[in-house]
């Protein structure tokens, strides 16, 4: 991860949510993901990320710095 790259909270773990994220993190932003319902992220925090899968049919994994409920934390 470039820590020269700005920190990103994408608030909102829907498709559009967790695709921005995945996609900023293969980037190399550290990203962090909040959505106010724990149990709708609960597998993308134990995987530590989430998979993208591309038009070409190839996959990534973004790994996340943080993947949170509590908006204070994020």
């Amino acid at each position: 991860m470039d820590t020269s790259k700005p920190r990103i909270l994408v608030i909102g773990a829907g498709h559009g949510g967790k695709a921005m994220a995945a996609d900023l993190a293969i980037k190399g932003f550290p990203v962090r993901l909040y959505n106010r319902t724990y149990s709708r992220i609960e597998m993308i925090a134990l995987r530590g990320g989430i998979d993208l899968e591309f038009e070409d049919g190839h996959s990534e994994f973004g790994p996340l710095e943080m993947v949170t409920s509590d908006l204070g934390m994020a």
